[in-house]
């Protein structure tokens, strides 16, 4: 049940290891921009790092791509796997080895050469697309309008299934439907609070075999890990990219965070300890007016993205630990993927796992903070030296 999740883990190792020992010729490519566009025609020969407002792939890529941005469209074909977090994704083109997206509205329209693995709000397969190897999906709603070549594996809420699975189909769904044109060479096995509506022209070749959530609770387990399974997977994949972002738009704000986790630890404990009481008073002060309470709840809503975003320092400062006693100048991106398996591995180890996973916001948020507080610093100091010397 928690195969994906070891899976990738163990692709992570990978390109780790990969990036610590690779030679001048495979070096990645890292871009930040408000617009990135490879334009049809042109070619990049390396792994592709990309952290955008918007994203635009038309040209080749001999290499993996690692995308996030509020909008990705990938017409072109990449050469190796392609990993994408972002608002709206579009993949027309192809994909020759795995695609792994999470996303808000995910369309998939192209080619894929190996498995296919998606996490979004809305999910939608078009006909024209072509699923060489397995799928797996985490969604709100889902449309399979495409032949997917091996197995299907589903946990969300509403699945339409509308065109050919040469494989088994394991879905935890609460609304399953199973249309005309809908084909099953295997099994259907689905475990749901209702029986799937399936067309009377829906073929499915193997057996079909319902499990009633509300039943055995051995069967409410198994529903329940497979989605906490898919969940981990999809925070692994957006805990990544995240941090892709931190590194292209704030290296050095990262770096003055890591800092102050290196030679002030208690200190930043302590600040992310005391936080959460001061900004719940300034909350409370400001939901004594009518006209405070849209300021308290934009108040919360920040302060849990930031709470969120404070892991990337500990991790990156984890990966910095671990990558420094391999090589004297790491790259960055081999720093932050090195950090996120060995945060990974530190959370399943069971009893100590959730106490570091309490542990490592509150003190990269106080880290966090400390760097917002200190970073004017330097600045003043070189501003007041410049007038010295002008004196």
């Amino acid at each position: 049940m928690m195969k994906k999740v070891f899976v990738a883990v163990a692709f992570l190792l990978f390109i780790s290891v990969k990036g610590i020992f690779a030679q001048g010729d495979v070096t990645p490519q890292f871009q930040a921009s408000k617009i990135y566009r490879l334009p049809q025609g042109e070619v990049v020969n390396e792994d592709l790092f990309i952290a955008a407002e918007r994203v635009e792939i038309s040209g080749l890529v001999n290499g993996d791509v690692y995308a996030a941005g509020g909008q990705i469209f990938i017409d072109g074909q990449v050469n190796g796997d392609l990993l994408a977090a972002g608002g709206t994704i579009n993949v027309s083109g192809i994909v020759m080895q795995n695609l792994r997206i999470v996303g808000g509205q995910v369309t998939l329209s192209g080619r894929t050469g190996r498995n296919t693995s998606i996490a979004g709000g809305n999910i939608e397969i078009i006909q024209s697309a072509e699923l060489n190897r397995g799928l797996a999906a985490v969604f709100g709603n889902f449309t399979l309008n495409a032949p997917v070549a091996g197995y299907v594996k589903a946990a969300g809420g509403n699945m339409t299934l509308n065109n050919t699975v040469n494989g088994n189909v394991d879905a935890a769904i609460g609304v399953l439907r199973v249309a005309g044109k809908g084909q099953v060479q295997g099994d259907l096995n689905y475990w749901s609070g209702d029986r799937a509506s399936i067309d009377d022209t829906a073929l499915i070749t193997g057996s079909v075999n319902f499990n009633r959530v509300s039943g055995p609770p051995v069967k409410t387990a198994e529903v329940k890990n497979k989605l906490f399974a898919a969940a981990r997977v999809s925070s692994l994949i957006l805990t990544y990219f995240t941090g892709l972002i931190f590194l292209g738009l704030f290296p050095i704000f990262l770096k003055t965070t890591v800092t102050n986790l290196q030679e002030k630890p208690l200190m930043s404990f302590i600040w992310g300890i005391i936080s959460p009481f001061l900004i719940f008073v300034l909350i409370i002060i400001f939901t004594l007016t009518i006209i405070g309470i849209p300021l308290a709840i934009f108040i919360l809503l920040l302060y849990l993205l930031f709470f969120y975003i404070a892991r990337i320092p500990v991790i990156f400062y984890l990966g910095k630990i671990f990558i420094g006693r391999l090589s004297a100048d790491p790259k960055p991106v081999w720093v932050l993927t090195a950090g996120l398996l060995i945060y990974w591995i530190l959370i399943m180890i069971p009893l100590f796992g959730p106490l570091f996973s309490f542990i490592v916001p509150v003190i990269g948020f106080g880290a966090t903070l400390l760097a917002a507080g200190f970073s004017r610093k330097p600045h003043v100091q070189e501003t007041s030296r410049g007038r010295s010397k002008k004196r």
